[in-house]
């Protein structure tokens, strides 16, 4: 989990590519939709862990601009009307750690 979310963060930066700000990830899907070959920083992407799309997308739907803090999940769940488990809110929050983490170091 630790390592695919580290990767998939280092792919979604944003780099300068053509004088745009799209991130790297989104541009070598263009590529690879343009030229029917798949570029080889995509081909070493670390498959996504069995079972935890939910959660990226959970956690995609309630980051913010700080690192996440339990009041915060809390209060997406309660507004949203979802139940998760402490286990996958704990997962959420190591998502979080793990992200910034990337962004902050590199």
């Amino acid at each position: 989990l630790v390592h695919w979310v580290e990767e998939t963060t280092n792919r979604a930066r944003p780099v300068k590519v053509a004088s745009s700000n799209t991130p790297l990830r989104d541009h070598l899907n263009q590529v690879w939709k343009a030229t029917g070959v798949k570029p080889q920083q995509l081909r070493e992407l670390p498959e996504k862990p069995e079972g935890i799309g939910y959660l990226w997308d959970l956690y995609q739907e309630v980051r913010g601009e700080n690192q996440l803090s339990f009041t915060e999940i809390s209060s997406w769940l309660q507004l949203t009307g979802m139940a998760l488990t402490g286990k996958e809110v704990r997962a959420i929050r190591l998502i979080d750690r793990v992200v910034w983490r990337v962004l902050k170091n590199g």
